[in-house]
């Protein structure tokens, strides 16, 4: 109950970690969806392609990103990043906003070589999209890795806005140029932010048995701060909705300011749940725990 909460909240939400790979996962999907979505129209409009040979560029450039890119990223943070795969992020990071900037820079009539940067830069795209979920997933560990991998996810689907709606304004009133200096200038951004975590290991499993440690010895009792005492948290919820309703927390013993203000239990309902019984729910249920487990034979709210 309470104790996974924290859990999450240590190991995600209070992670800036995850936080550093979910705005690098921004910055990736707004060059990637660029690539995807306006590649054609560039190599068409900003190179003088034809459009037929444009799209066997952009699709050429899918298959080897989305192949080869992805795998040799995930066998090189294996073999030599010693599966720091935030790492081998930084580079795939670094190398596409420098491929997409040499496509930018490319003479219009050399077609082959804007090709090739363009297929370089879906080559450096793919490996970072692949492997931050892997970065969240190992720093979030496997008992919060959905939840991480649930904030990437928003903040990759979140870059449409600049690499949709906000491109297209700039390519209309301000020409291709604006589109690419901004691509290129949220690339380094990605580069920069995904540095940040340059040091951290390869996974948050030592961290998560620091905190799970920390909330065994809150329950049994051990190594606490001054005035604290052994407590149980409990969670109220509807799983036919997927719905938290409350919390209940019983304390096992009270010290002399707890028996004035505290007491034995304490309990909270969410107010849209309010008045419609569920606070005795929870105490009738926790009070059935401080006479049987805990041996206790008489309690204070």
């Amino acid at each position: 109950g309470s104790a996974f909460k924290k859990f999450i909240g240590g190991m995600v939400f209070r992670n800036p970690l995850i936080w550093i790979l979910a705005v690098s996962n921004f910055c990736i999907y707004v060059v990637r969806f660029t690539i995807l979505d306006w590649g054609a129209t560039f190599l068409t409009q900003y190179k003088g392609m034809e459009i037929s040979h444009a799209g066997s560029v952009v699709a050429a450039s899918e298959i080897i990103g989305g192949i080869a890119g992805m795998l040799i990223a995930g066998w090189f943070t294996d073999r030599f990043m010693k599966s720091r795969a935030h790492r081998t992020c930084l580079f795939c990071t670094v190398g596409a906003t420098i491929s997409f900037f040499l496509f930018w820079r490319t003479p219009s009539d050399m077609n082959w070589m804007a090709a090739i940067f363009l297929c370089l830069s879906s080559f450096f795209v793919y490996g970072p999209q692949a492997l931050l979920g892997i970065a969240a997933s190992n720093q979030a560990t496997k008992r919060a890795c959905a939840t991480a991998n649930g904030i990437l996810g928003i903040f990759g689907y979140a870059s449409t806005t600049v690499s949709g709606l906000g491109f297209g304004y700039l390519a209309q009133h301000f020409g291709w140029n604006s589109v690419f200096l901004v691509s290129v200038i949220v690339g380094i951004a990605g580069s920069c932010v995904i540095a940040l975590m340059w040091r951290a290991g390869a996974d948050g499993y030592e961290k998560a048995e620091e905190l799970l440690g920390r909330y065994d010895d809150l329950r049994h009792g051990r190594n606490l701060p001054p005035g604290w005492v052994a407590a149980d948290h409990y969670w109220l919820v509807d799983e036919g909705r997927g719905r938290f309703i409350g919390e209940v927390c019983i304390r096992h013993s009270l010290t002399e300011a707890l028996e004035r203000y505290g007491g034995h239990i304490g309990y909270a309902v969410r107010p849209s749940e309010r008045r419609r019984g569920c606070a005795g729910a929870m105490l009738r249920q926790v009070l059935a725990v401080a006479a049987g487990e805990l041996g206790l034979r008489a309690v204070r709210l």
